[in-house]
């Protein structure tokens, strides 16, 4: 009979726990999403364009995938990462 309790409380401590972590990651994504939009405010006022740094990222990120897609079609593995 004491095995019922037991396991519904672990149960519920792992419950817990799961909601505890997901609360915590909710406030970090809400954190981060605010220091986000304050920074590009920032950058607006400065007349710092982000759509150019963007469009600069995406192109190392484009080359990043065709050089995988190269390497991994051919099974071969790149000896310097860049």
């Amino acid at each position: 009979m004491t095995e019922i309790f037991e396991r519904k409380n672990a149960i519920d401590e792992a419950a817990q726990k799961q909601e505890k972590l997901t609360a915590r990651l909710e406030r970090k994504v809400g954190q981060l999403v605010i220091e986000k939009e304050f920074l590009e405010k920032k950058c607006d006022q400065l007349g710092i364009d982000l759509s150019e740094r963007e469009s600069i990222h995406r192109t190392r990120l484009d080359r990043r995938v065709e050089e995988k897609r190269y390497f991994g079609q051919y099974g071969w593995q790149r000896s310097v990462d860049g």
